[in-house]
């Protein structure tokens, strides 16, 4: 999600598509993104985050999105690639590799900015390989990726952690 400037903490709910109140899941944390665990890929979930400023919790800024999320099956989960790497190699330019995919002749590749809710933006819709240089890359925040076959409905990877490309590569700092 967005960051709020003045937070000091952001709490967030969640609940399925048949329940109709939220449930908390945190309300200490001081980052805008958060993983949970142990979800049913039966279900469809819902979240919705607010600032906490001042240690109060501004309840009419809570954000949620239209769409449930839905975790995996098994199956997809077995289809999907395992998450890309970046590596800074200086002159604000990564190196993103992955893992080669089974029956894949091709790779959609995309990236995000690591702005809390920043949209994935495809960068390359079918690559060959398995590695690719992205360059003028600026952003002090840094970047994820995710990738997939192209051309297929297989879910993306993972993203990737967050790198950030630098103007020196780290083995000449």
């Amino acid at each position: 999600w967005q960051p709020t400037s003045a937070a000091s903490k952001y709490r967030l709910e969640y609940r399925t598509s048949e329940q109709e109140n939220f449930e908390l899941l945190s309300e200490s944390l001081t980052q805008p993104q958060a993983r949970k665990k142990n979800l049913r890929p039966d279900e469809d979930y819902f979240f919705r985050v607010a600032p906490i400023v001042d240690d109060k919790l501004m309840e009419d800024l809570f954000v949620t999105h239209d769409k449930p999320f839905r975790t995996l099956t098994a199956e997809e989960e077995s289809k999907s690639l395992e998450a890309p790497v970046a590596v800074n190699t200086g002159n604000h330019t990564l190196k993103i590799s992955w893992t080669k995919g089974i029956e894949a002749s091709g790779y959609e590749l995309q990236m995000r900015e690591n702005a809390g809710g920043a949209a994935w933006e495809t960068i390359a819709p079918s690559l060959s390989g398995t590695q690719v240089k992205k360059k003028n890359l600026t952003s002090s925040l840094g970047y994820q990726f995710r990738v997939r076959p192209s051309g297929s409905s297989v879910p993306f990877s993972p993203p990737s952690d967050v790198a950030i490309a630098r103007s020196l590569s780290s083995g000449i700092r």
